[in-house]
């Protein structure tokens, strides 16, 4: 999956989440990947904030269920 958003990354040219997604893809580190994961979650957020909030509140309405 990582691998796949990366090629998008590198389409629209959004070098920091690019850079990421590659430190996803290569590091060994679990821990370290965990906290790359949760930067690029922020970047998404930052870059589509409305989106961001609309998938927020369906995961918790269904998990209400």
């Amino acid at each position: 999956m990582a691998h796949k958003n990366l090629g998008v990354a590198r389409n629209l040219r959004i070098e920091d989440s690019e850079k990421l997604l590659e430190i996803i893809m290569k590091e060994n580190n679990l821990e370290y990947i965990l906290k790359a994961v949760e930067c690029l979650l922020s970047r998404v957020i930052l870059l589509r904030p409305e989106q961001a909030y609309k998938t927020i509140r369906l995961i918790q309405v269904k998990s209400s269920f």
